[in-house]
């Protein structure tokens, strides 16, 4: 442990299955922000901190693994600056570390223009900048894993061998199912953010002495409930021999695509965004569906400090290909475009444009204007330029 730094003491409630923490050993982490709490982040270990600490995000500790008749507790020493300021080796360049990740992704063109994609506050290690490119970059849509995740539990929850916690959580998660009638993208929207929302309420529970038990009566978030089943016995006993393996690798991108869209939204910490990746499987006709959602008072209502707020949705569809879509409003004025990359897609919902500028106008955008326009369909472009960094984000453009 470092000199001149006091120690504390936090309890956590287990250990993940393939973490491999031994007793008084030091181990390095690093502070960040999950669903609006600060969480100590070592490589698949991820501890929920108590309010008080006064650690902030960003800040490096070492911790030990520290086991009593009482549970399991850490003893966290933060980094000091000082500490920092003497620290012999130096920290590996962000380029070096993005280079591999990069690679692995067949994105290395971007090494030199992604830096601005990537929140000021994530932590500058691998183990960060992997899931965060990985959910920003990556070709493989999540609902393609969500999809699989859904049929292998429906068969697992089926052989009725599962302890009565497990099952319920198994049977509310296939629950938050989207339909598919023409209430699907609101039923998306609501489940994702109740996702984030149970993902936070599973996180204090863990801080509290009966948290475990009150896991079995929340809707837990695909990350969450895949982290539980690696832990789970029964289940892990249940599933085949030949799907053991499988599962947790699907289970490992579920929790890596989550971990990912958690570090993206630290960059609410600069600005007022919030990032989520829908869970819209292939059948529905996605391959991929992001979503960035800003507000700002520099935009058209500066004057006046109406806010202004942007949407992007960040989509790849099986019959239209790929379209990004920009909805920016400010008081009831409203504009909305497509950038498609098929051109005749694009004259397509141009047509449907006066259509589309009724249904806001009814919505109360009295000045509503739709338009769309042709696109290179490079994506990763508009997202680099989307997430520059908050002082050259221009709401205007």
């Amino acid at each position: 442990m470092l000199s001149g730094v006091s120690p504390f003491l936090q309890s956590i409630a287990a250990l993940p299955q393939a973490t491999e923490i031994q007793p008084g050993q030091t181990y390095s982490a690093v502070v960040r922000v999950q669903n609006s709490a600060l969480v100590m982040v070592s490589g698949q270990l991820l501890v929920p901190l108590d309010e008080g600490s006064g650690l902030v995000p960003g800040q490096r500790v070492t911790f030990q693994l520290n086991p009593s008749t009482t549970g399991l507790k850490l003893s966290i020493t933060p980094e000091s600056v000082a500490s920092r300021a003497g620290a012999s080796t130096p920290a590996p360049s962000l380029d070096r570390m993005l280079t591999p990740i990069l690679e692995s992704l067949g994105k290395l063109g971007l090494a030199h223009r992604i830096h601005g994609a990537i929140p000021r506050y994530a932590p500058p290690t691998s183990a960060a900048l992997q899931p965060l490119l990985t959910v920003l970059l990556s070709e493989r849509a999540l609902g393609t894993d969500l999809a699989q995740f859904s049929q292998l539990l429906s068969s697992v929850a089926s052989q009725g061998a599962l302890g009565q916690g497990t099952a319920l959580a198994i049977a509310q998660w296939l629950g938050l199912v989207p339909p598919t009638d023409s209430g699907a993208w609101r039923a998306i929207l609501l489940r994702s953010r109740e996702e984030q929302s149970a993902a936070a309420r599973i996180a204090a529970s863990l801080k509290t002495e009966t948290g475990q038990a009150g896991l079995s009566g929340l809707k837990e978030s695909a990350a969450a409930l895949a982290g539980r089943l690696l832990a789970d016995t029964d289940f892990l006993q249940a599933l085949d021999k030949e799907e053991l393996e499988p599962f947790k690798a699907l289970a490992h991108r579920i929790q890596e695509r989550a971990t990912g869209a958690d570090l993206q939204n630290l960059r609410s910490l600069d600005q007022s965004y919030q990032f989520l990746e829908l869970p819209v499987p292939e059948s529905h006709g996605f391959h991929r569906a992001q979503l960035h959602t800003f507000q700002d008072k520099s935009g058209p209502g500066r004057e006046t400090g109406i806010q202004t707020h942007r949407t992007v949705l960040d989509l790849e569809t099986t019959q239209l290909g790929a379209l990004w879509v920009t909805l920016q409003s400010t008081g009831n004025q409203c504009a909305c475009q497509f950038r498609v990359a098929d051109n005749a897609v694009a004259d397509l919902l141009q047509s449907e444009a006066p259509a589309l500028e009724a249904a806001l106008a009814a919505a109360g955008f009295a000045g509503a204007t739709v338009s769309a326009v042709q696109w290179n369909g490079n994506r990763e472009e508009a997202l680099i330029a989307l997430l520059a960094p908050y002082q050259k984000l221009d709401l205007d453009a």
